[in-house]
């Protein structure tokens, strides 16, 4: 299958794999274009149908005045663009056309895309881009290995990094949804190093991975994630046709020092009323039903989000429990009355600084609602990061959540929301605007 190679301004990139020759004309604007397997060459200089002709490249160097803005470059058995057949034919190209400055030079930056290996290596590689790009959001390698642990066997995942030489530069990350479970559905997400943005990188790796992940599924939409803060990346989305579907209110609650003093007395009150703020590791290990009761209280709340999951059965929900390694019991708060299961919050503690634990879920039943349990989880909360020598609590929420006015109550300091941003792909015009 060729791959299609842009060289545009001092970059090289890969625009796609799957085109032929005489798809080109209709695919992209171009000056010249050279086959590796045919060693053909082909322009379009002053054709405005779009056709091409084929000359020898004893011929073309006779051509005057032939104006080099953009070269591409159809090449079979080559895989990434350093690779040397394509590295020596574009280096032959400068020779014979050393006086045409918009061709990048010898030393222009080349990437090579490799699918991940999965190593611990190569994830710790993808936690260093991303702390790069977003040094106030800590991520551990084994964060992003737990990620896609998560999403189990029936869930596809991939992740390709870009290297320069041997360092590496950026990395793509695309899995079918498991918020959204409707076919076809799948969020990416691309990182850059700051150190290499802005020399096509971002383009070049979004391009060829999204390429890829297009040959293997049929896929409907892509979701992407990034903060208000990222202009670059929200820039990139909407030149791709995304639009923003959500923005989640992200904020961070100091513990240290914190005063719980007035939220212990409000708490006390409902342990008056017979209700127990126990862990889900003293729960299972009393309660053999203790599963279905969570199943069930879990669902239910669920259901009522702004953005609600698609409902999981226990025997789904069972296996993604068993597969998520972040899942912590003993912080898991559960509000109990007399054996029934009333609210919950989930936290969990970030790889990259432990000092740092994050509310993955709070609900409460509908049963069992304006009685004041989510207060009471929040407070039982803190005073378990306390004790664990936490330092924050980080957590999201849309802000028409009742836990967001909770947590603005307490205190959480607002960070950049997290916005997630929507692209259907309804035909070959919309898969073309999406890997321009």
């Amino acid at each position: 299958m060729p791959y299609l190679f842009e060289v545009d301004r001092n970059r090289v990139s890969v625009v796609r794999h799957d085109i032929a020759l005489p798809q080109l004309a209709a695919a992209s604007q171009f000056d010249l274009a050279v086959d590796l397997d045919q060693a053909a060459l082909h322009h379009r200089l002053g054709q405005p149908s779009g056709r091409t002709q084929s000359l020898d490249f004893q011929e073309l160097i006779q051509t005057n005045g032939l104006a080099l803005r953009r070269v591409v470059l159809l090449a079979g058995p080559v895989r990434v663009v350093s690779h040397s057949p394509f590295r020596t034919l574009y280096d032959s190209i400068l020779t014979e056309f050393p006086v045409h400055p918009t061709l990048p030079g010898r030393n222009a930056t080349m990437f090579e895309i490799r699918e991940s290996d999965g190593t611990s290596t190569s994830y710790a590689a993808m936690a260093d881009i991303l702390m790069a790009v977003a040094p106030n959001n800590p991520v551990s390698g084994d964060d992003l290995a737990n990620e896609d642990l998560s999403l189990g066997e029936s869930h596809p995942g991939y992740r390709w990094l870009t290297w320069s030489g041997d360092t590496p530069t950026g990395f793509f990350a695309g899995a079918e949804e498991t918020w959204d479970r409707s076919p076809g559905r799948f969020r990416v997400y691309t990182a850059v190093d700051p150190r290499w943005q802005g020399r096509g990188a971002g383009r070049e790796l979004w391009n060829h991975c999204l390429s890829a992940l297009l040959d293997k599924h049929e896929v409907t939409a892509l979701n992407c994630e990034t903060r208000a803060d990222q202009e670059r990346g929200i820039r990139f989305l909407q030149d791709r046709g995304f639009v923003l579907k959500k923005s989640a209110r992200e904020s961070e609650l100091e513990v240290i020092g914190y005063d719980l003093t007035e939220h212990l007395r409000r708490r006390r009150g409902l342990l008056a009323q017979g209700i127990e703020f126990l862990s889900m590791a003293e729960l299972s290990a009393d309660d053999p039903a203790w599963f279905g009761k969570y199943h069930e209280l879990r669902m239910e709340f669920q259901a009522d989000m702004m953005y609600p999951p698609t409902p999981l059965t226990l025997e789904e929900h069972w296996a993604e429990h068993r597969s998520n390694r972040e899942f912590d019991p003993s912080m898991t708060l559960v509000a109990v009355r007399d054996g029934e299961w009333m609210a919950y919050t989930a936290l969990w503690q970030s790889g990259a600084d432990p000092t740092l634990w994050w509310t993955s879920l709070t609900g409460v039943g509908r049963a069992h609602r304006r009685l004041g349990l989510a207060s009471a989880l929040k407070t039982t909360a803190i005073e378990a990061v306390q004790q664990r020598g936490g330092s924050r609590i980080r957590t999201d929420n849309d802000a028409r959540n009742p836990m967001f006015k909770i947590n603005q109550a307490f205190g959480f300091r607002l960070l950049p929301d997290v916005q997630t941003w929507h692209r259907p792909l309804q035909g070959e015009d919309d898969v073309r605007e999406v890997l321009r």
